[in-house]
């Protein structure tokens, strides 16, 4: 059947010594799609898909260190395992 992957968001913290920090902005630099997976809690299910990180959105509470919202797009179909 068909189906689609909607946009959907997650959020991370926002050190600029971390490695995820600069694989997000990478990402969102490319006009490439990037490979990326989704599991779940307890690791039964994954879902590895392409995508483009198309907005990011940096957030803060007064008492916390910087999170970073991240708008993904999914592209082309998704494999599931």
């Amino acid at each position: 059947g068909k189906f689609k992957m909607n946009e959907f968001k997650f959020t991370v913290g926002w050190d600029k010594d971390d490695s995820t920090h600069a694989a997000v902005l990478a990402a969102f630099n490319s006009t490439s799609a990037v490979a990326m997976q989704v599991v779940s809690p307890g690791g039964d299910e994954t879902i590895s898909f392409d995508a483009h990180i198309f907005k990011l959105g940096r957030v803060s509470d007064q008492e916390e260190a910087y999170k970073c919202e991240v708008s993904v797009q999914p592209t082309g179909q998704p494999t599931l395992a």
